[in-house]
């Protein structure tokens, strides 16, 4: 949630604390009452958002993946090479062409590219693996080299999905606050017209909470526009 919406959030747990505080004036009024319960309902939802969008967050699986990639960069390269120097031997340039990568290209090849690329690097090294055997070729490094691709295919969705996760709840995020004002207004009004005269502590208590605290900023803002 952004910084507005997590002030708000704040304003209405203010509000909702008075409420209860001077519950004793209002529980006998069902307008009253139902409305307090819509805007606890929607704390709730917002809380949850905000928890939402915090779990959701694809560092960590951004970090795997990437350690993932790295992991299948350096073991592609450790058959590949060979496959580049065979292929400078014999001349061989469709072979040159395929496998002719370094280490810092592929780091900065975009990541929904990478899996392809290497792959195909690694495909057209295997296909002269008999002759490699004279280069220094390890006895299943291109088995290795194969594991690390898959692995580091396997971490891609995982990015994905917390990414659509996360749009899921920040899209949420404004029909929710839109709810929570609705009910507010609902109160202010209710407020207005019930409570003003005769319960002046509690209109008090309530109009006092109902000013937006820029948390960021440590200001703060008149809400009638706000809620």
């Amino acid at each position: 949630m952004k910084q507005p919406d997590l002030n708000r959030l704040s304003m209405w747990k203010v509000v909702y604390d008075v409420l209860q505080q001077y519950k004793t004036v209002w529980t006998g009024n069902r307008a009253f009452s139902d409305t307090v319960a819509d805007l606890t309902s929607y704390i709730h939802a917002a809380d949850a958002a905000a928890l939402g969008q915090k779990s959701g967050s694809t560092t960590g699986i951004t970090s795997d993946k990437e350690a993932a990639a790295d992991k299948a960069i350096v073991l592609v390269l450790k058959v590949t090479k060979l496959a580049r120097a065979y292929a400078r031997k014999t001349a061989n340039n469709t072979l040159f062409t395929a496998v002719d990568y370094e280490k810092s290209a592929l780091q900065n090849t975009p990541l929904n590219e990478l899996r392809a690329r290497l792959q195909g690097m690694l495909d057209a090294a295997t296909g002269v693996k008999a002759s490699l055997d004279d280069y220094g070729f390890v006895r299943d490094s291109d088995t290795a080299a194969q594991a690390a691709i898959d692995a580091f295919a396997r971490a891609a969705p995982g990015t994905r999905a917390a990414i659509s996760g996360r749009s899921a709840i920040t899209a949420s995020v404004p029909q929710i606050m839109k709810g929570g004002k609705g009910e507010l207004l609902v109160l202010d009004d209710l407020m207005s017209s019930l409570y003003a005269d005769n319960e002046p502590q509690f209109t008090a208590a309530y109009r006092a909470a109902r000013v937006v605290v820029d948390a960021g900023r440590g200001k703060k803002g008149g809400d009638a526009a706000g809620a």
